[in-house]
């Protein structure tokens, strides 16, 4: 077997298409699925592909906060190798940047400690790099810190083995509370958020050291890591500048470029377009704001994501003649679920590229913020950047499954085109289980439709699509895509039930039938249980090795302690109970279930049972103070989850299966 490309990416893509395509075996970094014949088939003709996107981008800041915080190496490697194998030549490595931030720091007055407090905790850093808070779940370990720089030094050392080029966060104007004390004149503008940070403090650009202090940060990054000459920076992600003056906006534009190429003369600026996205954020950059930002980079200096896959690019001029790539926010918090619009997506990236009118389109770039819920999408939209032309969804989706299973089955075809058609052709789902109890009720008896869920025909088809991925148990009960495939739908089968449940439940309460609500909470509460016990069937799924992971990054108890925390308030709180972001990375995974969501249910149940008791009506705003409480303490809980997957997916997934599917 030749492979034959013009980088090591090139010739890492040619052998995950001779594995998918030839040898019908699909790579996937969450599990191991690779099992190769004795003897591996000839290639029947030469193939050969040319890719038309010159950067493939991969990775978003988010990533690091609700996916991969508490990776070590093995699985760092093992991530990088399936995104060279998937084409990606450009990614995010944020990794070791902690130490950068703190030298700068160090470097203008504060302590070690005092910069370190700065950080806050491994798990909110992408959000201290974006300038949206500061301080939270910290002080930063230096114990980490170090460990941050060895495993950067690794990835970076694989990245430019594979031909991917690392992008390195940069300054972006974020500095500490009493920063003017040690330099008084500075002037601070203050930026808002709605996370846990009332406010963060962004250096005016028209201060000598902002410059300084960008220059100093990429001449230490060099130091460390070395060059690849792309840089991300990111400084009004979500939020609204503290000036519409087009001169203000210039000038931060500029002084970002400069610090730069001040340090680094090749320096390309990687910028998201989410801040340019939402009506609020839109109705900010009007031309004269987006001409003076934009303008004050010059070309070929500036490299845009596009994640409103084209739409931005367009309505705002082709960000000013800068190149930029079309991307896509698949997944946002890591949730679980199985969901996306894959074929769609494959469809409007063609349109775009191929359109006469588009100007500065330069490659395709995937930014979500985690990677473990949904293969299928990434492998058919990563596949696109090698394809001259969208290929018919039918055919693909029959390529894939025999790839993903090792062998063609008609009824796992056929199960494919069903969940394609119910589960991915949708947005992410709400689920009754894992959504904050007081959002989903208010909403619910407000008659809110909730997003992703099933109407009767494609509840129907889901069930159909499981009736034959069963028929296929004999062929497939060791394959782990089988097995983590069948978890997972049966998972959002029962996600789809809980909302019947919850209606009967709001009927109840409305009617003021105590007993009749608490007969329908015991059969949302063992629908919680069972989902619980499913999860528990894939070490992908569980509570308890997210906390061993993070537990294990440490080198000390107390340090242990603080990663512990982290892993728990970002899944849960993501905050504190007065400002937080409740439930944003919410999942169905065991322990979590069992220990948070449940006792959550049964608290917030509690609740309801007292205002059927004295007569008074649901009140979001005292339902959501009676729960934060508990949030808060099972935070700072130190209570043990199973680490390893216990129980037959198969056997249990196929049990849960006949005991709530509709059609008996």
């Amino acid at each position: 077997i030749i492979l034959r490309g013009s980088d090591p990416v090139s010739m890492a893509s040619a052998l995950n298409w001779y594995l998918r395509y030839t040898v019908h075996r699909e790579t996937d970094f969450r599990i191991q699925t690779i099992q190769l014949p004795e003897s591996l088939p000839p290639v029947a003709r030469k193939i050969r592909h040319v890719s038309p996107a010159r950067y493939r981008w991969f990775f978003n800041f988010c990533t690091s906060g609700y996916d991969t915080t508490w990776y070590d190496w093995p699985k760092t490697e093992r991530l990088l190798d399936w995104l060279a194998m998937n084409g990606v030549n450009l990614a995010l490595a944020p990794a070791g940047q902690e130490a950068v931030w703190r030298d700068l720091f160090c470097e203008v007055g504060f302590s070690d400690e005092e910069a370190r407090a700065f950080l806050g905790g491994p798990s909110f850093l992408p959000w201290t790099l974006m300038l949206n808070i500061d301080h939270f779940g910290g002080p930063m370990p230096a114990g980490w810190i170090d460990r941050s720089v060895q495993l950067q030094k690794r990835t970076v050392k694989r990245m430019n083995e594979l031909g991917i080029t690392p992008v390195f966060p940069s300054f972006n104007g974020h500095v500490p509370a009493g920063f003017s004390e040690r330099h008084p004149g500075a002037k601070l503008n203050p930026i808002h958020w709605y996370g846990p940070s009332k406010e963060t403090l962004m250096l005016d650009p028209e201060s000598p050291m902002f410059e300084q202090m960008g220059s100093f940060f990429v001449r230490r990054l060099n130091e460390l890591f070395g060059t690849n000459h792309f840089y991300a920076c990111d400084t009004f992600i979500e939020m609204l500048p503290p000036s519409g003056e087009p001169d203000y906006l210039r000038s931060v534009a500029a002084n970002i470029h400069r610090g730069l190429v001040a340090a680094d003369p090749d320096a390309v600026w990687v910028l998201q377009s989410w801040m340019f996205m939402n009506p609020a954020r839109a109705k900010f950059w009007q031309k004269p704001q987006r001409e003076a930002f934009l303008g004050a980079v010059p070309p070929g200096k500036l490299l845009v994501l596009d994640m409103s896959r084209g739409q931005k690019a367009r309505e705002l001029d082709w960000f000013e003649g800068h190149a930029w790539l079309w991307s896509t926010v698949h997944d946002f918090g890591n949730k679980t679920g199985f969901f996306g619009r894959p074929f769609s997506l494959m469809k409007t990236f063609d349109d775009v590229r191929k359109n006469t009118d588009t100007s500065g389109w330069s490659g395709m770039g995937l930014v979500p913020e985690g990677l473990s819920s949904t293969p299928m999408v990434y492998a058919a939209l990563m596949e696109m950047t090698w394809r001259d032309q969208v290929p018919d969804n039918g055919m693909w989706l029959a390529d894939y499954v025999q790839s993903r299973y090792g062998q063609s089955l008609p009824a796992a075809r056929e199960a494919w085109n069903l969940i394609a058609d119910c589960l991915f052709d949708r947005g992410l789902p709400i689920c009754p289980v894992v959504q904050s109890p007081d959002v989903i009720w208010r909403d619910l008896s407000a008659g809110k439709e909730p997003a992703g869920r099933l109407a009767a025909l494609q509840r129907d088809n889901l069930e159909k699509a499981c009736e034959k991925l069963f028929s296929c148990r004999n062929q497939l009960s060791d394959n782990p895509g089988y097995r983590y495939d069948v978890v997972s739908i049966v998972r959002d089968l029962l996600s789809d039930c809980s909302f019947e449940m919850m209606t009967q439940m709001q009927a109840a309460f409305f009617a003021r039938d105590r007993a009749r609500f608490r007969a329908e909470y015991s059969k949302f509460r063992e629908l919680m249980q069972d989902m619980d016990r499913l999860a528990g069937t894939q070490e992908e799924f569980l509570l308890g090795r997210w906390i061993a992971d993070a537990r294990a990054c440490a080198g000390n108890a107390a340090d242990a302690d603080l990663y512990e925390w982290n892993a728990r308030n970002i899944l849960t709180l993501w905050g504190d109970q007065n400002r937080n972001i409740r439930d944003y990375a919410r999942r169905h995974w065991a322990g979590l279930i069992s220990g948070f969501y449940l006792p959550r249910w049964d608290l917030f149940c509690g609740y309801l049972n007292d205002r059927m008791d004295d007569g008074s009506e649901f009140n979001r705003g005292a339902a959501k103070k009676h729960l934060t409480g508990f949030e808060d303490e099972w935070c700072r809980e130190k209570s043990v989850y199973k680490t390893a997957a216990t129980g037959d997916p198969v056997a249990i997934a196929g049990e849960l299966f006949k005991k709530y599917r509709s059609r008996k």
